[in-house]
C-alpha cells in the first residue's frame, strides 16, 4: 500500500467513524487505525484525536478495540485515554 493509499483509506476510516453508530462497524473501524499507525507514524495526531472519542463508547468491544489501537500509536499522549479504559467499570 502506498502512502497515498494509506492516508485515503486513513481518510474513509475517519469519515466512518464519525457517522456510524453501530458497535461492530466501529470496532472494526478501530482496528483498522491501529493497523494505519503501526505503518505510518505521521498519522498519530489524527489518530489520537479519533480515538479519544471512543474511548468513552457505550460498547465494550470499542473499548477494548480502542485499546488494542492506542497500543499501536508511539505516543506518550495516549496514557491518559489507556487509563481511563483500564479504569471502566463497566467493561
Amino acid at each position: 500500500m502506498t502512502q497515498t493509499q494509506l492516508f485515503k483509506s486513513f481518510d474513509l476510516a475517519e469519515s466512518i467513524l464519525q457517522r456510524e453508530s453501530f458497535a461492530s462497524v466501529k470496532t472494526a473501524t478501530v482496528n483498522a487505525i491501529g493497523h494505519f499507525c503501526r505503518k505510518d507514524k505521521k498519522l498519530t495526531n489524527r489518530a489520537i484525536k479519533l480515538l479519544s472519542k471512543t474511548t468513552y463508547d457505550q460498547s465494550e468491544k470499542t473499548c477494548c478495540a480502542t485499546a488494542a489501537a492506542f497500543s499501536s500509536v508511539d505516543s506518550n499522549d495516549t496514557i491518559p485515554f489507556l487509563l481511563t479504559l483500564l479504569n471502566d467499570c463497566d467493561g
